[in-house]
């Protein structure tokens, strides 16, 4: 198991080629990929803002491999992750959190935060 199959699986088509369409759908598949479960059983790593395995391989977790910030191109305002937060990016932290979606990713290895609010902005798109 590696980065390669962990891409097989959660990340088949890169960020900027998905349709705006498709982009949460895209978002919510990785983002599920980044669970501590999943990591594990690819034998990845995380830290900071990358993920990677023992052979040194790494794949970056940022703006670069979102769909939502592709489709919008990093204007937060008219992401439904955004819209679905009230406004507030990924990486901002709201009046009742702790730490925002991202920062909670970043800092503690947790993808649930951005899973949740994912699901809600599905039903936004």
């Amino acid at each position: 198991m590696s980065i390669q199959t962990w891409r097989d699986e959660f990340y088949k088509e890169e960020a900027c080629y998905v349709s705006e369409k498709k982009a949460v759908k895209h978002s919510l598949k990785k983002w599920k990929g980044l669970t501590k479960a999943n990591l594990k059983r690819h034998h990845l790593d995380h830290d900071g803002v990358y993920i990677f395995d023992d052979d040194g391989a790494d794949f970056d977790i940022d703006d670069s491999t979102c769909a939502l910030c592709c489709a919008y191109g990093n204007e937060c305002n008219v992401c439904p992750l955004a819209i679905a937060r009230d406004g507030i990016a990924c990486y901002e932290v709201m009046d009742d959190e702790n730490e925002s979606p991202y920062g909670a990713w970043i800092h503690g290895k947790d993808a649930k935060p951005m899973i949740g609010w994912l699901k809600e902005a599905r039903k936004i798109k």
